[in-house]
C-alpha cells in the first residue's frame, strides 16, 4: 500500500493548533499603533470584555509576557514597542517548555495573568478561551484598522473561539525532512525531492532508502540509521490521511469521541511500529535514551539519513560540516 507522505490540509490543521498564539486579556494599557494588549484576569474572575482600561497617572501600566527558553528574544523584541510606548513596560518570563503551563496558571492564580504567550506546551489557547479568560479583540482590530492579511488563513481563523477573535498567531512552523545528502549518496539512493507532487516519493519509498542507508554495529552508538525518527506519534495518522477526532471537533474544539481505531490510523502506527521493530531501520526508544544520555543528536552526528521534524532546527543545523545535508518538504 502506497500513501502519500502528509496530507496537506491535515498538516495546516495541526500546524494551527500547535503554532504559538499571542494571547490577549483584559487589564493592563492600550497602544497607540497596535492593538490593546491586556492581561487575563483571575481565573475564578467573571467574563473579561474588550474594554479601554486607562493606566494611573504618572504610572507605567506593567504586562507580562510568558517565553520559552530565557526570554531574550523576545524581550529583545519588544524594546523598540517600548520605546514608542513609553507608558507601557514589558515583562518577558522565561520558562522551560515542560514547565510553560504551570507558570502561565500560576500567573493566573496569583492574578498577574500574561498578557501575551504561546501554547507551548500542552494546552492550546482554546483551553483559557473556553474559560473566558480571553476577550474578544475583534474591536481593537477595527478600531486601529490593523491589517491581518499577512496572517495565513487557516492559522488566523484557528484563534478564533465563539465566533469572536481571540488572539494572533505568533508563528508557524513548517514540517520538513533534514536528510544527509552524504549518507543518501553514498547508499547510491535518490535524494528526497523537493516538490510537494512528487508521487513517487511515499512510504515505501522512504522505506526502501531507510533499508539502504542503515549499516548496523555491535551497539546504537555505533549503527547508522536510515530514520532518526519519522513523525511523532501524534502526526502519523495525519500524515497518512487519518485524524483522531472529526472535522467538527476541530470546529467547536470540544471533541465528543475518537476515531483513533480507524484504518488510516492503524496503518500510520503499524508503519512507525515497524521501523523500528520489524525493519530495524529507526532507533528504539530505549536506543534514543542511550543517545540522548550520553547528549548526542542523531542527526547533528552524522548517525542517521533523515530526521523529521521542524524549521526551527535550522539555526543549531546550519553549522554542520561534517557532511552535506539538505532540506525537503515533509
Amino acid at each position: 500500500m502506497k500513501h502519500d507522505l502528509i496530507s496537506r490540509r491535515r498538516f495546516l490543521q495541526a500546524a494551527g493548533a500547535g503554532a504559538g498564539m499571542a494571547a490577549l486579556a483584559a487589564c493592563g494599557a492600550t497602544p497607540t499603533a497596535a492593538p490593546a494588549v491586556e492581561t487575563a484576569a483571575p481565573a475564578t474572575a467573571a467574563p473579561v470584555e474588550a474594554t479601554q482600561p486607562v493606566a494611573t497617572a504618572g504610572e507605567k501600566a506593567h504586562i507580562i509576557a510568558v517565553d520559552t527558553g530565557d526570554g531574550m528574544a523576545l524581550t529583545t523584541a519588544f524594546v523598540p514597542f517600548m520605546e514608542q510606548n513609553p507608558d507601557i513596560e514589558v515583562e518577558v518570563i522565561g520558562v522551560a517548555w515542560g514547565a510553560f503551563d504551570q507558570k502561565v496558571d500560576l500567573l493566573i492564580a496569583g492574578g498577574d495573568s500574561p498578557a501575551i504567550w504561546k501554547p507551548a506546551d500542552q494546552r492550546g489557547y482554546r483551553f483559557y478561551a473556553d474559560k473566558d479568560l480571553f476577550p474578544d479583540i475583534g474591536p481593537w482590530i477595527e478600531r486601529d484598522a490593523y491589517d491581518v492579511s499577512d496572517f495565513v488563513d487557516t492559522l488566523y481563523d484557528f484563534v478564533q473561539w465563539e465566533g469572536k477573535q481571540r488572539g494572533f498567531p505568533a508563528a508557524h512552523f513548517l514540517a520538513v525532512e533534514f536528510y544527509n545528502k552524504t549518507l543518501f549518496e553514498g547508499a547510491g539512493v535518490s535524494l528526497p525531492p523537493t516538490s510537494w507532487d512528487d508521487t513517487d516519493w511515499n512510504w515505501d519509498k522512504l522505506l526502501a532508502d531507510t533499508q539502504a542507508i542503515t549499516k548496523h554495529g555491535d551497539n546504537p552508538m555505533q549503527t547508522v540509521w536510515g530514520s532518526g525518527g519519522v513523525f511523532g506519534r501524534g502526526e502519523s495518522a495525519w500524515a497518512f490521511g487519518g485524524d483522531y477526532f472529526t472535522d467538527e471537533d476541530y470546529v467547536t474544539g470540544k471533541p465528543t469521541k475518537t476515531i483513533v481505531n480507524s484504518p488510516k490510523v492503524v496503518d500510520a502506527w503499524q508503519y512507525m511500529q515497524d521501523m523500528i521493530y520489524k525493519y530495524e531501520v529507526e532507533p528504539t526508544p530505549a536506543d534514543s535514551d542511550i543517545a540522548g544520555a550520553a547528549g548526542i543528536d542523531l542527526f547533528l552526528s552524522g548517525m542517521t539519513g533523515i530526521r523529521f521534524g521542524g524549521i526551527w532546527a535550522l539555526a543549531e543545523y546550519a553549522g554542520i560540516e561534517e557532511f552535506e545535508w539538505g532540506m525537503a518538504p515533509a
